[in-house]
């Protein structure tokens, strides 16, 4: 915020504007100019500031590669003293341990359950978990870079939990109610309509067959002098004709029945996933992983929305 407030440009935008030879990967926004949380972190274990030289630690996986991977700090190439250090280094060591006994609560192993999944209805930012107590929260930290750059998306997590939970169990009863009232006729209408077309294609086929020999047919009478050359011309255009229409119906058929079957696929695909999900009374990494693409969280404000919830918006992979 210290930065952002004096309008001091982070890495890339003092870059872009001394005109150096740089292009970031995410698009120019109101938010790109602006300091995060990353950038500071990767300044302050930065060991280049105490006069290191650090090397190494991208590597392109073959020479053809062009997109590089991150190695492992015991393979970094560090050597120390090359250059007059800019930061003293006790308020390194310092630091360095604030950092790491920041960290140690937080090194479980264990990956939250909305990890990446959850962002700002406002900035689109992945919103950072935090605790208080025995109690979790998500919130999108673009506000702290700059006061007026986002509204700031806030939930606890057991409110995000029981609102995912309540429109997932929402959608499986719907489904399967829909389903006991009938849906399964829909499927066994689109399985008559496969076979039906299915049939019209080895028809076609069949069809199709049949002309090109009689077109052979035809040639071998013109050789045996049973019909003129003029003849078979005739005939050998009126049967291609008829082959190219039997062809195109052929050709619209087995579109029908790739569209029927990815239709049906999908159908029983969703039909598995919520039978496989039904009646959850708990989330988990694994079932949010497996349902959730991502999702929308906003601020709540109680005057606009009544509740003490903040708009939700899912969005599901089924």
């Amino acid at each position: 915020r210290y930065l952002n407030e004096r309008e001091i440009p982070n890495p890339a935008e003092y870059k872009r504007q001394k005109g150096m030879n740089y292009k970031g990967k995410a698009p120019i926004s109101q938010y790109s100019t602006l300091w995060k949380y990353y950038a500071i972190s990767s300044m302050l274990r930065n060991e280049m500031y105490i006069g290191n030289m650090v090397q190494g630690k991208y590597r392109n996986p073959t020479y053809k590669s062009k997109s590089s991977k991150p190695v492992p700090k015991e393979e970094w190439i560090i050597v120390e003293g090359t250059h007059e250090p800019v930061i003293d280094r006790k308020l390194w060591d310092k630091v360095q341990r604030m950092m790491d006994e920041k960290a140690k609560p937080m090194c479980t192993g264990e990956v939250g359950v909305f990890a990446g999944k959850a962002r700002c209805m406002y900035c689109g930012y992945v919103l950072r978990g935090s605790k208080n107590r025995e109690f979790r929260y998500l919130q999108c930290t673009s506000k702290f870079f700059q006061r007026e750059s986002c509204k700031g998306a806030f939930i606890a997590q057991r409110f995000l939990e029981r609102a995912v939970l309540d429109e997932l169990n929402g959608i499986i009863d719907k489904f399967f109610d829909e389903e006991a009232a009938g849906k399964d006729l829909s499927l066994a209408r689109k399985q008559e309509q496969k076979k039906k077309w299915q049939k019209d294609a080895a028809v076609y086929q069949k069809k199709i067959i049949e002309l090109e020999n009689a077109i052979k047919s035809s040639y071998l009478d013109k050789t045996k002098g049973v019909i003129t050359e003029q003849e078979f011309v005739t005939f050998r255009c009126d049967f291609q004709k008829d082959i190219q229409s039997y062809q195109d119906k052929l050709s619209k058929t087995e579109k029908y029945i790739g569209i029927l079957d990815q239709e049906l696929k999908e159908e029983y695909s969703i039909k598995n996933i919520l039978q496989k999900y039904r009646n959850i009374k708990q989330l988990d990494r694994s079932m949010i992983d497996a349902l959730v693409d991502y999702i929308e969280i906003g601020r709540c404000d109680k005057k606009v929305h009544k509740t003490d919830l903040p708009p939700i918006k899912i969005h599901w992979k089924f």
